[in-house]
């Protein structure tokens, strides 16, 4: 299914989803970094998910089994992953088995993200994968089968990170997949876009990929300093010194950074069009595009919020109790 077709089934929305949320392994207000249409949160504190955007395929509707004793979650395109004591719980469209959890993933998980049509986890180091298959990007590569750290999956291309070197697999039509020699040691942040990578190493962005949009164009500011990276489908996030920095695609005005998240951030998300920001009071701060309300930021996640996330055209938020 193309995007054009995708938008036409979208049916509903959903404003406002809860979840309480516990024992992850990130406090706030640590710095976070979040991939494009594929959120992932993970907090040491119990809290609430605040969803809002678009839900064609129920990925936004929580179901009860994630309603409580959750460390994680992450969406896809059209399907929601979370992490429950370990055990991974899937739902929303699942034509490519995307939901279908396997055996191996419903207990020992530490880390969650969702691809286009397929789902990736991290257990024990390893990295195990499900769903489309087309481009092989649910084929794990033997180097991504231990001692990796961090997870991101991309449209139809993955990013594993494993001892600093970035491993990725999946489609290359773009080079998306041909990690360039800096990024093969050192790199502690990883972030996967529609057909671009992003990598962070010692504070400076690095970016591979389909540049159509200059979404690989990484900016002097975004040269040294960086604490976080976002990337969208095609635009690119960075976040320095709790200011935030846009750059690529700006269709629907994603790039446009607003002077309430210039200052006092201290995490980002980026989604299709849309992109989010987490002040330092707790507030959720959004721009773009607006089709499926997703920048229409709650009363709820205006206060109180311990991180962010987004896919699509979709929002999220972890609120404190």
């Amino acid at each position: 299914m193309d995007i054009a077709t995708y938008r036409k089934c979208i049916a509903g929305f959903v404003f406002l989803a809860t979840s309480t949320l516990l024992s992850g392994v990130m406090s706030f207000p640590a710095m976070v970094t979040v991939r494009p249409y594929r959120h992932h949160l993970l907090s040491r504190h119990q809290g609430k998910t605040l969803a809002w955007g678009a839900n064609g395929f129920s990925e936004g509707r929580l179901p009860f089994a994630v309603r409580d004793g959750v460390s994680a979650i992450s969406s896809g395109w059209s399907h929601s992953l979370a992490l429950r004591h370990g055990k991974v719980i899937a739902w929303g469209y699942d034509a490519y088995g995307q939901t279908d959890v396997p055996k191996e993933a419903r207990s020992g998980v530490s880390a969650i993200s969702a691809g286009r049509y397929y789902s990736m986890v991290l257990k024990h180091g390893k990295v195990i994968a499900w769903g489309d298959n087309g481009a092989a990007q649910a084929k794990v590569p033997r180097q991504a089968k231990s001692g990796v750290s961090a997870i991101s999956a991309g449209w139809v291309h993955a990013l594993a990170l494993k001892h600093g070197r970035v491993i990725a697999w999946g489609y290359n039509g773009s080079g998306q997949v041909t990690v360039p020699r800096v990024a093969k040691s050192g790199v502690s942040a990883i972030a996967a876009g529609y057909a671009h990578s992003l990598a962070l190493k010692h504070g400076r962005v690095i970016a591979w990929g389909n540049d159509y949009s200059g979404q690989t164009d990484v900016p002097d500011a975004a040269l040294s300093g960086v604490d976080a990276i976002a990337a969208g489908d095609y635009h690119s996030l960075a976040l320095k010194n709790g200011k935030v920095y846009a750059w690529g695609f700006n269709k629907y005005g994603q790039c446009d950074v607003p002077r309430e998240a210039q200052s006092g951030v201290v995490a980002i998300a980026a989604g299709y069009g849309h992109s989010l920001a987490l002040k330092k009071n707790g507030q959720v701060i959004a721009w773009g595009d607006h089709s499926y309300r997703q920048t229409k930021v709650p009363h709820a996640a205006r206060s109180g919020i311990m991180a962010i996330a987004a896919d699509g055209n979709h929002s999220l938020a972890l609120k404190k109790p």
